[in-house]
């Protein structure tokens, strides 16, 4: 292998090495995938800047008393609502 592939992978390693790793896992049935992805894209954001500041700005809003209901039924709801909107 060549030495620049060498070096990209040993800074890759590096790099990597610095960061945590967190998988989530949605139903293929629940749409959530695209509509995270459209909505990502609506703002120009990749996947993982909205799902870290979703994360962050829920964190904050937690930590000032506010509340989400993040059941199953609600989440649905929220998605159908989005797609509805997506579709006007």
């Amino acid at each position: 292998m060549s030495q620049h592939y060498q070096e990209r992978k040993k800074a890759n390693e590096k790099y990597l090495a610095t960061q945590d790793r967190i998988t989530i896992r949605v139903s293929k049935e629940s749409g959530l995938k695209e509509a995270i992805q459209a909505h990502a894209d609506s703002r120009g954001e990749s996947v993982q800047a909205f799902i870290l500041r979703a994360i962050q700005e829920t964190m904050y809003n937690d930590t000032h008393k506010h509340t989400f209901d993040s059941s199953k039924k609600t989440m649905q709801r929220m998605i159908e609502q989005y797609n509805k909107a997506e579709g006007d």
